[in-house]
């Protein structure tokens, strides 16, 4: 499987293909999907007055708290630059 085409959410898998749409579209500050069936979440996104993107992962290998990667020219996940302080919680219906 090619990874760099390819877009699992549960295992944070697919990053370069939000890389690809965030730099198509430079008016959007942020391009996630999420996962109904364990509430992970995965995206890129370009914070207020900065150019550079960074990678939203958030998963039950990430305790689903985010945390926030830079991304390297091709769209990978790289540094770690931060985590968030709050568990995105999963709503069951």
């Amino acid at each position: 499987m090619d990874r760099a085409s390819h877009i699992d959410v549960d295992n944070a898998i697919g990053e370069s293909q939000f890389w690809q749409q965030t730099l198509m579209f430079p008016s959007t500050s942020l391009i996630y999907c999420g996962s109904e069936l364990i509430g992970a979440v995965l995206g890129t996104g370009r914070l207020v007055g900065e150019n550079s993107l960074q990678l939203w992962i958030s998963n039950p290998t990430t305790n689903n708290i985010p945390q926030f990667y830079s991304l390297n020219s091709q769209g990978e996940q790289a540094r770690l630059l931060g985590k968030d302080t709050k568990q995105i919680v999963k709503i069951d219906r």
